[in-house]
């Protein structure tokens, strides 16, 4: 599907900041889709590699989690 298609300008996701919070939000809607609790994506965050500095991505991936929890 092209992005003409579902009304959004092609290229307008290149930039980082626009990158993470997309990324954030799609982590956050697949945790839903999984059936994860809050508590299960900070297991997840937490394990996935260890050292790694996830704070502030797991902090907008709950952001996103709250926002949309009623919705899916």
């Amino acid at each position: 599907m092209a992005a003409m298609e579902v009304g959004v300008e092609v290229g307008t996701a290149n930039d980082e900041a626009t990158k993470t919070e997309l990324i954030a939000e799609l982590d956050a809607l697949v945790s839903l889709l999984y059936g994860l609790t809050p508590e299960h994506v900070e297991h997840v965050f937490a394990t996935f590699h260890r050292g790694w500095n996830y704070t502030a991505r797991l902090e907008r991936v709950l952001a996103y989690y709250e926002q949309w929890k009623d919705a899916v």
